[in-house]
């Protein structure tokens, strides 16, 4: 606590298996504001501090640093962290005590993934529920893959009608002809036809609101990025140089490593890695 308050920090975050574990008598002395990010469901908890926020994050596959960076996004979403002030994060092995701290700086990734209302641009804003929600399924592809084999994804949001200049149909797109209330992505009953279709070669398109545009589509941008870190394939560079060309975010999966990339103006701006215990 020493350390936060030495730093003003704007929030004490702790990443946890479960609420059971977290040092409550140690924290009476924090006044500020507690986030406590969970593997496993937190319910019937009795909260022990004024100013606590809960959020569940099932990932195992992550390890536990990125289970409390995508936890940090969550409170972001909420409105409970800004990118000003530094948040200090404890986090500890499953199932044992905390034994490592962090200082994490929020302004470099949140400016990217939840912009200011008052955006200069003009651009439509992308919905922060909607960059979480294929992140969380970007994350669970990652894990689980499909039919018994790792597979890679990248789904393209935001900026359709120019992300569309730089793409074209490789199959026939299986969202065409939909209601866009069916094909909304953050419809949960949605999740399983998302990964089915991830098996396709190409990018989902994702516009603003979350309505999946098509899938199965291959992204033909000719920029060439660099700078890139060494080892990443052809889908990140696609990525990449779709993100230089226009105002889209892309997230990415990757086959190999199961990391989730997300890629803006050109470059990665979070990259979510596997927990080495995961494995095929």
């Amino acid at each position: 606590m020493g350390l936060a308050e030495a730093l003003s920090a704007q929030a004490l975050l702790l990443a946890m298996d479960h609420c059971q574990s977290v040092p409550w008598e140690p924290l009476a002395s924090w006044s500020g504001r507690l986030l406590v990010i969970t593997s496993k469901p937190s319910d019937n908890v009795v909260l022990h501090h004024a100013d606590t926020h809960l959020f569940d994050i099932s990932h195992a596959s992550l390890s536990r640093m990125d289970r409390a960076n995508l936890g940090l996004l969550l409170a972001a979403a909420n409105g409970l962290v800004d990118h000003e002030r530094d948040v200090v994060c404890m986090t500890g092995p499953h199932g044992q005590a905390l034994d490592c701290i962090t200082v994490i700086k929020p302004a470099a990734h949140f400016l990217a993934v939840f912009p200011e209302q008052g955006d200069q641009t003009g651009r439509t804003r992308i919905r922060p529920e909607v960059i979480l929600r294929v992140l969380s399924l970007a994350i669970e592809l990652a894990a689980e893959g499909r039919e018994a084999h790792p597979i890679g994804a990248m789904f393209v949001i935001g900026d359709t009608r120019q992300v569309v200049q730089h793409t074209r149909q490789l199959t026939l797109n299986p969202f065409h002809g939909f209601a866009r209330r069916l094909r909304n992505i953050l419809d949960p009953s949605l999740a399983e036809t998302v990964k089915e279709f991830a098996l396709l070669d190409g990018a989902f398109l994702v516009e603003t609101d979350g309505t999946i545009r098509s899938a199965g589509t291959y992204l033909t941008s000719k920029n060439h990025v660099t700078g890139l870190p060494g080892g990443l394939g052809a889908r990140h560079q696609a990525a990449a140089a779709m993100t230089a060309e226009t105002r889209a975010i892309v997230v990415t999966v990757s086959q190999s490593t199961g990391t989730v990339s997300l890629f803006q103006n050109g470059g990665i701006i979070l990259a979510l890695e596997r927990a080495a215990l995961t494995r095929w």
